[in-house]
């Protein structure tokens, strides 16, 4: 129909677009100015960004430096917490031996990012890690507790049994928005 429109951009090192030697620790930062630049190059008046982990936190992100320029947020599975105990060693797995991943998993990174899916996901491994080590007591978040200053739409979508999800990781979400469960 001619009322909407989706458009899905490949984040600068993934999908189709160019690759990167490393992913820097505000990588998150980075995409979400990316995604407003792609957002005012094509004239988009105001739209809903959704995002998917990595991909919520950078909508979430652009929520906050932008409210006037969004009509809302959807983060799915979306990150709160800089630190990952229970997803350390996937974090390690992916950087020392993607292949492990096993070959569902395997097949879909390589469709989505070609041959170069190895180093992707390697970069993404260690910039998790480095996220983690270099957070500090007042920086437990990724979005240095400046949620409650978001002033768009926000919804969240979550599983129970989404595997980078750390306990208490979702409430701690909620209340930095200020939703209630």
């Amino acid at each position: 129909s001619d009322l909407h429109r989706i458009v899905i951009p490949d984040r600068t090192g993934y999908g189709g677009s160019g690759r990167i030697d490393r992913q820097a620790i505000d990588f998150h930062q980075r995409a979400a100015d990316e995604t407003l630049a792609v957002i005012d190059a094509l004239g988009l008046e105001r739209p809903v960004g959704w995002g998917h982990r990595d991909g919520a936190v950078i909508a979430l992100l652009m929520g906050m430096a932008a409210p006037e320029r969004l009509g809302g947020v959807i983060a799915e599975a979306t990150h709160f917490f800089r630190s990952k105990p229970a997803s350390r060693e996937f974090f390690d797995t992916m950087m020392a031996d993607p292949d492990v991943l096993g070959e569902r998993v395997t097949s879909v990174l390589a469709r989505e990012h070609g041959e170069g899916w190895r180093d992707v996901i390697r970069a993404g491994g260690v910039a998790w890690n480095r996220i983690a080590d270099e957070r500090t007591a007042s920086d437990e978040d990724l979005y240095s507790g400046r949620l409650t200053a978001l002033r768009v739409p926000v919804l969240l979508v979550h599983g129970a049994r989404d595997p980078r999800t750390e306990p208490g990781e979702l409430e701690a979400l909620r209340a930095a928005l200020g939703r209630t469960p």
